[in-house]
């Protein structure tokens, strides 16, 4: 058996079934006619962007990928958990002051300027 081809009675059976009005409940919109877009959604990556996100930010952000950078390298423990050893949190901790300097950034006082200015 290849394919199954629905018999011609069948057919129209489910075509009149499409065809039928759908009840709606009270206070309810009927939506059966939006369209993806009607949404902003994108045909061909639905939700996600249709450009892929940035791999690393610009040059003026440089300190804080390669502060991200030494964190993965590092593989940084994400929590104090019951296999964190003290040379993790010492390491994790020194990750943390560092993370404290780049925030006193030429970069960073610029983002500051931005929330506060909004």
């Amino acid at each position: 058996m290849t394919g199954w081809i629905p018999k011609p009675r069948l057919l129209s059976q489910f075509l009149r079934f499409l065809a039928l009005p759908r009840p709606l409940h009270p206070g309810l919109t009927d939506t059966t006619a939006l369209a993806a877009h009607d949404f902003d959604v994108d045909s061909q990556t639905g939700f996600m962007p249709p450009q892929p996100p940035l791999a690393r930010l610009p040059d003026e952000w440089e300190t804080w990928e390669a502060t991200l950078d030494s964190a993965l390298t590092k593989r940084l423990k994400l929590y104090d958990g019951p296999t964190t050893t003290d040379d993790d949190r010492a390491e994790a901790t020194a990750w943390r002051e560092g993370v404290y300097k780049v925030g006193r950034t030429p970069a960073a006082a610029w983002m500051a300027s931005i929330e506060v200015n909004g």
